[in-house]
């Protein structure tokens, strides 16, 4: 056990520049994250999240399975070494889906 930090750091920050540091749980749900995420920016809808990594492109953090992806992602990137952080760009879930090529419905 212990092979991989239990923390996962979010360095968030939105359209008008606000930025928050959120440590959460590694095994945090996408409701939650995007629950945390409304309260902190005072978002309506569902809230959500892009990201880019090293030789991968922008991708989007709109549902469970995208934020499994991203935790996997996350890992991948540090190889057990250093912390696991990431710098996101918070948006609403309706404007991500513009953002991410509108592969959902």
């Amino acid at each position: 056990a212990g092979d991989r930090s239990d923390m996962i750091c979010f360095y968030c920050q939105d359209e008008r520049g606000h930025v928050e540091v959120q440590f959460v749980d590694f095994r945090v749900t996408f409701s939650e994250l995007s629950e945390i995420l409304q309260r902190l920016y005072r978002k309506v809808g569902a809230v959500g999240f892009s990201y880019e990594l090293p030789g991968r492109g922008v991708e989007t953090v709109a549902s469970a399975a995208e934020l499994e992806r991203c935790k996997e992602a996350v890992e991948d990137q540090y190889c057990r070494e250093g912390d696991q952080a990431l710098i996101v760009q918070v948006a609403e879930v309706s404007q991500l889906t513009q953002i991410g090529g509108g592969e959902r419905e």
